[in-house]
């Protein structure tokens, strides 16, 4: 059985007291909590890139394992060949995010937060829709990936720029 709430005094139901207004940005439970991340102008900081990169390569290294044991048996030789690609090309990018991260501390270039962005773009482009063509057959899948490499290039391009203009 679920409890109701007490009466707050004024014929609503809550956890306020009579005569408080409470803000509806934090609940009463967070009120001790720490505040959430703030705005910043970079799309991405440093700390959320690292953990996006350590989830990447997490991704990476269990898929390699799942196409190396689960799928050995499953898929063709040029299938696992396509997995294998998917997987070496995730775990690659996974740590250009990382390196990412440890430049845009350095240089501090609002590009390099940009750069990140389309690179994890290119790994779901094109490390997924390899993923998925191994995994379905669906051949149509294969004219999604050249648009994750071209993600790959123009990433790599922005770190080098904004390496070139940290100069």
């Amino acid at each position: 059985m679920i409890a109701s709430a007490p009466e707050t005094g004024d014929g609503r139901s809550g956890c306020a007291t009579p005569g408080k207004t409470l803000s509806l940005a934090q609940p009463p439970l967070l009120r001790h909590w720490p505040a959430g991340p703030t705005h910043t102008d970079a799309p991405m900081t440093d700390r959320h890139l690292i953990i996006v990169a350590a989830l990447v390569l997490l991704v990476g290294v269990g898929a390699g394992a799942f196409g190396a044991h689960g799928l050995k048996r499953v898929l063709s030789p040029d299938m696992l060949a396509v997995w294998h690609t998917a997987v070496t090309y995730q775990m690659f990018h996974g740590l250009g995010l990382l390196a990412i991260a440890v430049l845009g501390s350095r240089f501090g270039s609002p590009l390099l937060s940009s750069a990140s962005i389309v690179m994890l773009i290119g790994i779901v482009l094109f490390s997924g829709s390899l993923y998925l063509l191994a995994l379905t057959g669906t051949r149509w899948l294969g004219a999604i990936t050249p648009l994750g490499g071209l993600g790959f290039i123009i990433a790599w391009a922005m770190v080098a720029i904004a390496a070139y203009r940290h100069a």
